[in-house]
């Protein structure tokens, strides 16, 4: 069976069109999450000063350390273990510099 060339660009401009739709999706995934950090963070911002006496009380690294499993409990129920390790990574990263 002779495969012609009409069939070839068929088959590639399917294959293209497939991968800009999942591009336009992905985009759209990406907007939607950046809203909803951003709702996330207003929130927290508006929470800040109730929440600032309660993170005071936190002392030393132990009691640091249960605080930050159980708020990354919270916050990683959609994220692999993955992007939770480079997500720390840059914050760490972050942080050094402006500690």
């Amino acid at each position: 069976m002779k495969i012609k060339k009409e069939h070839i660009r068929r088959l590639v401009q399917e294959e293209i069109d497939k991968a800009s739709q999942t591009d336009t999706t992905d985009s759209i995934d990406k907007t939607e999450k950046r809203a909803n950090v951003k709702k996330l963070m207003k929130k927290i911002e508006t929470l800040s000063k109730q929440l600032a006496p309660l993170l005071e009380k936190i002392k030393g690294r132990v009691e640091f350390e249960g605080f930050l499993r159980s708020f990354m409990k919270l916050g990683s129920k959609n994220t692999t273990l993955k992007e939770i390790d480079l997500a720390l990574r840059n914050v760490l990263r972050d942080l050094e510099d402006k500690l």
